[in-house]
C-alpha cells in the first residue's frame, strides 16, 4: 500500500469569476469519480476530475435582467456648468441608463463591479478597452445627438448619453 497523494491546478479567466480546475488522486474512494467506480474505501489507481466554475450572479443581478417595462428610472439631466459627468457601471448595468449632458460636456464611466466590462459605442465609432475593478474610461461629447452604447461582453448592458446644444 502505497502513500496516498492527490495534485490539482486551478486556471482563472482574467476579468471573470470563471475557472477551470484539474485533479489528479490516487487517494480513497471519497470523491466523485471513486464513488462512480462503486469502491468504498482504500487506495485504488489514478483518478482524474475536472470543474469548470461559473458563478450566476446576485440576485440584483438577476433582477435587472428580468424587471418589468417601464422600471427604467427617467433620464438624468446634468447643468452645463457642472463638467465631468459620471457613469458608474455596477450590477450589470449602467447607471444612469440615460444620461442628458450639453455640448462640451465628459463623461466619465467607472467599473465598480467585479467582472470587466467595456464601454463601446453601437456604432463602434468609440469606445473603451477592457475596464477592470476600479477601471474608469473618459470622453468628451462634442456634438449633438443621441449615442447609445453598450458593454462588448454583456450585451444586455445598454444606456445612451443624449447631447443637447
Amino acid at each position: 500500500m502505497g502513500t496516498a497523494w492527490t495534485v490539482a491546478i486551478a486556471f482563472a479567466f482574467p476579468g471573470t469569476r470563471h475557472h477551470f480546475s484539474f485533479q489528479a488522486t490516487n487517494g480513497g474512494a471519497t470523491t466523485l469519480q471513486g464513488t462512480s467506480r462503486k469502491k468504498a474505501y482504500g487506495p485504488e489507481s489514478v483518478r482524474y476530475g475536472f470543474a469548470f466554475v461559473a458563478p450566476l450572479g446576485t440576485a440584483s443581478q438577476w433582477s435587472r435582467i428580468f424587471r418589468r417595462a417601464g422600471a427604467e428610472p427617467a433620464a438624468v439631466a446634468v447643468e452645463a456648468d457642472s463638467g465631468r459627468v459620471r457613469v458608474n457601471i455596477k450590477d450589470l448595468a449602467f447607471s444612469p441608463a440615460t444620461l442628458r449632458i450639453k455640448v462640451g460636456q465628459t463623461v466619465e464611466w467607472v467599473n465598480g463591479d467585479p467582472l470587466a466590462h467595456t464601454v463601446t459605442a453601437d456604432d463602434k465609432s468609440w469606445g473603451s478597452a477592457f475596464l477592470n475593478q476600479g477601471g474608469g474610461y473618459v470622453r468628451r461629447f462634442t456634438a449633438v445627438g443621441s449615442f447609445p452604447y453598450h458593454c462588448e461582453p454583456h450585451p444586455q448592458m445598454q444606456a445612451t448619453v443624449i447631447v443637447e446644444p
